[in-house]
């Protein structure tokens, strides 16, 4: 395995050591794999309430019924056969919004295995950046990297990322990308998909999951998932039942996703903002088929995961 210069390299096999290390709950021919949600922490309801996310909170009525610890969320997940994505987020250089990977990591540490954290580096902190995130995945046990490009302020083809790219395929994690719009006050231009189609010809080896779905450019976000087989669409953000509405914007999507992606589609909710019982039973009324609704809602996250039997 090569040593890039500058840079301590754990190398892909540690990194797997301590992932194994970090227990996975065992998720049952009836549980789901959410692979988006933000735990009731002071560090994560804090993002949810900076004034960058004024319009999220405009769109989005979370219910007065969501889980107010981060106990209550774990024994929710249990009682479902569950298990759910937490991420952080560094943007110091971006927004100023960060959650940091030690607090993920202690937080999926308390879940009973089941909670997964994604760590994060700010892309302009360099070579620094790169070798806090290699620590958060060997050192950790942290399963990839979360990029929220609007916090961020960068597509998801800038300079900046590459050494990010460059170390999950070395350390064999896929990448989180926000794409689609944001309710941000920030350009949408960072959200754009057609970015993450010059990423993925430059890194065929890179894992992308693009979360949320894309809108409104559902079709470009199709064909980059469709032309890249480790291109993955994630749901979080989006109710399923607008997508088995054709004027919606996001009918595309169902047509696609029961068919030639339908082993790219994976499920999430980004709860609190979406509840997730609620998504799930959704994600069931939209006559998938068994073989299709097994895949969104747990088969193809797994294996994203590298969690796959």
């Amino acid at each position: 395995m090569p040593v890039a210069s500058g840079r301590r390299w754990l190398g892909r096999d540690a990194a797997y050591a301590v992932m194994a290390e970090v227990p996975v709950a065992a998720v049952d021919a009836g549980g789901f794999v959410d692979f988006s949600v933000q735990p009731p922490t002071a560090e994560f309801q804090a993002e949810l309430q900076a004034d960058e996310m004024t319009g999220y909170a405009r769109t989005y009525r979370p219910p007065d019924g969501a889980h107010a610890t981060v106990e209550a969320l774990v024994a929710a997940l249990e009682r479902a056969g569950a298990i759910a994505v937490i991420k952080a987020i560094d943007a110091r250089h971006g927004d100023g919004t960060h959650i940091s990977n030690e607090h993920v990591a202690d937080v999926c540490r308390s879940a009973r295995g089941r909670l997964l954290g994604f760590a994060a580096a700010d892309p302009l902190d360099g070579e620094d950046g790169v070798r806090r995130f290699e620590e958060a995945i060997s050192g950790h046990g942290l399963r990839g990297l979360n990029v929220q490009l609007y916090h961020n302020g960068l597509r998801a083809d800038d300079a900046h990322l590459w050494p990010l790219y460059d170390a999950c395929v070395r350390l064999g994690v896929p990448v989180n990308l926000h794409v689609g719009m944001s309710f941000s006050m920030r350009p949408m231009e960072y959200g754009d998909p057609l970015a993450v189609d010059r990423v993925a010809c430059e890194f065929p080896g890179l894992t992308i999951v693009c979360a949320p779905p894309g809108f409104p450019w559902i079709r470009e976000l199709i064909a980059v998932a469709w032309r890249h087989p480790r291109v993955y669409i994630g749901l979080p953000g989006l109710r399923p039942r607008y997508l088995a509405r054709e004027a919606s914007g996001w009918g595309e999507l169902l047509t696609y996703g029961r068919s030639v992606l339908a082993q790219k589609m994976i499920f999430g909710t980004a709860y609190p903002l979406i509840p997730i019982e609620r998504s799930v039973l959704e994600i069931r009324e939209l006559g998938l088929g068994p073989d299709v609704e097994r895949a969104w809602l747990r088969d193809n996250a797994l294996r994203v995961l590298g969690l796959a039997t």
